[in-house]
């Protein structure tokens, strides 16, 4: 009896870090897709309508993967980028120091 409960908990712990691995993969690919808009808006020079996408993907990384990720580092730099393209200098400081620190944290 021991032995199939155990079985039962085991199938049912594996069928949920499945789940919680697909969901990630998902958003991963979601972030990367607007990562992929914002440089092709960039390049079309609609640079409020790239950093509304991009500000979108930083909730996104936020809640899926946290503050500490290289993805979410990666989000902040192009932040800047599109901040600086606009000529917003004070804006592209807070976003490339925020990148910045979570690449230190990496190393």
């Amino acid at each position: 009896m021991k032995s199939l409960s155990l079985f039962a908990f085991l199938l049912c712990f594996s069928f949920i870090t499945q789940a919680q691995t697909s969901d990630t993969s998902a958003v991963r690919i979601e972030i990367d897709s607007l990562i992929s808009l914002n440089k092709t808006l960039v390049q079309e020079q609609k640079l409020d309508e790239a950093i509304t996408v991009m500000e979108n993907a930083s909730e996104k990384c936020l809640e899926a993967f946290g503050e500490k990720t290289a993805l979410y580092s990666m989000i902040n730099n192009l932040m800047g980028i599109n901040y600086y393209y606009k000529g917003q200098l004070s804006k592209v400081e807070i976003y490339w120091l925020k990148a910045k620190e979570v690449r230190e944290l990496e190393l």
